[in-house]
């Protein structure tokens, strides 16, 4: 999961929510499906561009003495590796998650893709296996993810809760019965 922080009312957010709450600050703009895609595909390949084409650039200036080439090269070369590196982990996560959530992914798929009509596919035709064979289903599945991804937190902390209580009550059933066994 990723890094999520408790607000006074006790709501959380993630700390991928940060550049989605900077860009509603900076132009009041809403992201959702496609455009959340392509905005956190983005902001990926540029921090890896940024660190790539400095240590080309470091790497070039070291050996040649001029770090104009190296930089661009290694800039470029990091925007791609970073942009493939986080599409691969978004199908990833995403797959996993229409495993676990078929219905939820669904119902996102729909609500971002009306013109494809999800909502009228059996519980079989939403799997992974489904969505292996397209890579426009397997797109079309992370923006999914994405937009679901509020969603699929809620879910995984509700069910935290709910560990955390087995727990307690597990523990204080263990002392009531040593309390009862130290008065025996």
């Amino acid at each position: 999961m990723a890094l999520r922080v408790r607000n006074e009312d006790g709501t959380s957010y993630s700390f991928t929510d940060i550049g989605r709450d900077f860009l509603r600050v900076g132009g009041g703009y809403s992201l959702q499906g496609a455009g959340h895609y392509t905005v956190r595909i983005m902001l990926s390949g540029t921090m890896s561009s940024i660190c790539m084409g400095l240590c080309g650039a470091a790497i070039g200036g070291t050996l040649t003495g001029s770090a104009a080439l190296p930089f661009l090269i290694c800039a470029c070369g990091g925007f791609v590796f970073g942009a493939w590196g986080y599409y691969r982990t978004s199908l990833r996560e995403s797959l996993i998650v229409l495993e676990r959530y078929p219905r939820l992914l669904q119902l996102h798929l729909d609500a971002n893709f009306p013109q494809k009509n999800f909502l009228s596919w059996r519980q079989d035709q939403v799997r992974a296996a489904e969505f292996s064979t397209s890579w426009t289903l397997q797109s079309m599945l992370m923006v999914a993810w994405l937009t679901a991804q509020p969603a699929v937190n809620k879910v995984f902390e509700e069910r935290e809760q709910q560990l955390v209580d087995e727990a307690r009550s597990e523990i204080l059933l263990e002392a009531k019965e040593q309390a009862l066994i130290s008065e025996s």
